[in-house]
């Protein structure tokens, strides 16, 4: 659903900005001294999702509580419960 949406996106641009940031911080101030620099850049970035979180959270409110599992899906999440102990 949607919440499956905001965080694929949230991650894929995390996953690309984040290390460009740091890199940048890296090539500007130099190895050894840009890493103070990229850390401390990147609280801005982490503050963004959080508001973007937060405010997707206003704009998404749930108007009804969810509903239970269909029987077919607790049928099916029952019988496949000790083929995933295996995987973990």
């Amino acid at each position: 659903g949607k919440g499956f949406g905001i965080h694929e996106l949230m991650d894929q641009i995390g996953a690309i900005l984040g290390p460009l940031i740091f890199a940048l911080a890296l090539h500007r101030r130099g190895v050894p001294s840009g890493y103070p620099l990229g850390f401390s850049i990147l609280w801005i970035p982490a503050i963004l999702s959080l508001l973007f979180l937060a405010l997707a959270r206003i704009h998404y409110r749930r108007t009804s509580p969810p509903q239970g599992m269909p029987r077919k899906a607790r049928l099916w999440d029952g019988g496949s419960g000790p083929f995933r102990s295996v995987d973990s």
